[in-house]
């Protein structure tokens, strides 16, 4: 059974609980968990003139033919890097493939398929996974360095 984005997205945030919340476009939402921390903005280019405060998780609609993909590239980021912790882009499952490929490239993921969209999700915390092999442990570490050549 396929859910719905509102449904997937209640239970979302009901996960977050009493978190912060930054909505960008038109995105229906019910919070279930009682977030009372909501700030709406109309449009994604408008995250630019947002303040530095920082919210739990952000979710934004983003429209199926961009046509100024470098402007949602840098709000996107600036959600990224300086605004969200965890940022939730919700796209009509018509979208051109050129949109997906630059959500993927800017380090998101697809989160859920649903019947009536995509959600795409990156999250700080599980962006830059930890990787054994670049370790001190392993090749960089200074102790090494006259042990092993190639």
């Amino acid at each position: 059974m396929t859910v719905t984005v509102q449904r997937w997205l209640s239970d979302e945030l009901a996960a977050i609980g009493d978190g912060s919340i930054l909505v960008a476009g038109e995105v229906d939402i019910d919070t279930p968990g009682g977030a009372t921390d909501i700030y709406a903005i109309d449009r994604l280019a408008d995250v630019n003139a947002l303040d530095g405060r920082r919210y739990d998780l952000a979710i934004v609609r983003l429209e199926p033919d961009n046509s100024d993909w470098l402007g949602t590239s840098h709000a996107l980021g600036r959600l990224q890097h300086m605004l969200a912790d965890r940022v939730l882009a919700i796209m009509a499952q018509g979208a051109s493939e050129e949109v997906r490929r630059n959500l993927l490239a800017q380090g998101f993921r697809l989160a859920e398929s649903c019947a009536d969209a995509l959600v795409y999700g990156y999250s700080v915390t599980t962006y830059n996974e930890p990787r054994t092999w670049n370790s001190a442990e392993h090749w960089a570490h200074p102790d090494n360095f006259d042990k092993r050549r190639w």
